[in-house]
């Protein structure tokens, strides 16, 4: 390992936010060396979508706005904890680092008074680690696709620094980055600080563009047996297992739903290669608002998803676009939440009124199964 302790040179008051492009003009002082350093992979893209089909008021506006996604060049770039990247002169290059609401000022950084002594790796290392890497979809919708922007890139990286989960490294392993070359960044993460000879680091805000789910369903589709699986033609996502965001009268629904030919299915301890198949057998899939619905980019055109999602709220629209992507009917209903409300907005539990739930299955075609 070509690897030396570096004193810690942060100073925060002194600090500025640049993005990345940016800095590496106002470093590079000729915009002809700019290629060399950052590739544009994926222009920005505004898109028309189709509306998603609900019995209730439109949660969503139809036009979506993807960033382009990018991939830098940075010498002697740091990374301080799981996605905060520093340049060598101690500039914050925002839109490639984490933070709340997207706010450069709320990065975590500006909260420490001291950092960590530097590792420095003589090396060219490259970053896919980021937010939200223990759940399902960020895992599978931004973490994942920096592989596919490293790979378009064409630069030869010696080693990568992941997060380190249970499922990251084989899954990393099976997209072509053996263990040897992964670095870990474990819990609590404030003293990982890492400074490379040349930092790669690709963009990580996509908003579920189209690429990112042509790539995760191109990749493993191909590394996968998906098969079909008689009896999974309806299936219920069930989050009974979970902590939270569970339908709180389940039990009334699931006996409705059996009546439709509905199965209901538990995936957080199933393996993937089953998780797809279910979904790519599936025809009709509903589901309370769950990061399992994920799995729907290895579903098959013409499948017909119905989502519960909060009355107020988050309203997450990544799977209604997914559906988009992949020729798929997006149906929605909005439940009220289970009081008192939660500190976190999105871990309230549901409550699932009966009378939308058979008023969206007809709207979805949805007849019950005869005897």
């Amino acid at each position: 390992m070509k690897e030396m302790q570096r004193q810690n040179k942060w100073t925060p008051p002194e600090s500025t936010v640049l993005k990345t492009k940016d800095w590496l003009l106002q470093n590079l002082k000729d915009e002809k060396k700019l290629k060399a350093y950052y590739q544009e992979i994926f222009p920005e893209q505004r898109i028309n979508l189709k509306k998603p089909i609900s019995l209730d008021q439109p949660l969503w506006n139809t036009v979506c706005e993807h960033p382009s996604a990018f991939v830098s060049v940075i010498p002697n770039g740091r990374v301080w904890g799981e996605y905060t990247i520093i340049s060598p002169d101690n500039k914050l290059l925002w839109d490639v680092s984490y933070s709340l609401n997207d706010k450069p000022e709320a990065s975590p950084i500006f909260q420490e008074k001291e950092l960590p002594p530097i590792k420095y790796l003589n090396e060219t290392v490259a970053v896919i680690a980021w937010a939200g890497q223990g759940n399902f979809y960020h895992w599978f919708y931004d973490i994942l696709p920096r592989i596919y922007l490293l790979r378009k890139s064409g630069i030869k990286i010696d080693r990568y620094i992941v997060n380190a989960y249970p499922h990251h490294p084989k899954t990393l392993e099976l997209l072509g980055i053996p263990i040897e070359k992964q670095i870990h960044i474990h819990h609590p993460s404030k003293n990982f600080h890492l400074q490379a000879k040349n930092l790669i680091v690709p963009s990580a805000k996509f908003n579920n563009a189209k690429w990112t789910v042509d790539f995760i369903r191109s990749e493993f589709l191909s590394k996968y047996k998906v098969r079909i699986l008689p009896g999974y033609e309806r299936i219920y996502i069930s989050r009974e297992d979970a902590s939270y965001r569970k339908i709180q009268n389940e039990d009334i629904v699931y006996d409705i739903l059996k009546k439709y030919g509905f199965r209901k299915v538990h995936l957080g301890s199933l393996p993937l290669d089953m998780q797809f198949s279910i979904f790519h057998s599936a025809k009709v899939i509903i589901s309370p608002m769950s990061a399992a619905l994920s799995s729907i980019a290895f579903s098959q055109p013409g499948t017909k998803i119905i989502e519960m999602v909060y009355a107020t709220g988050h309203a997450f629209n990544g799977f209604w676009q997914t559906c988009n992507y992949l020729d798929m009917e997006y149906y929605y209903f909005t439940c009220p939440i289970v009081p008192p409300q939660k500190e976190h907005y999105n871990h309230n539990d549901l409550t699932v009124d009966i009378n939308k739930l058979y008023k969206s299955l007809e709207l979805a075609g949805i007849n019950k199964i005869s005897n």
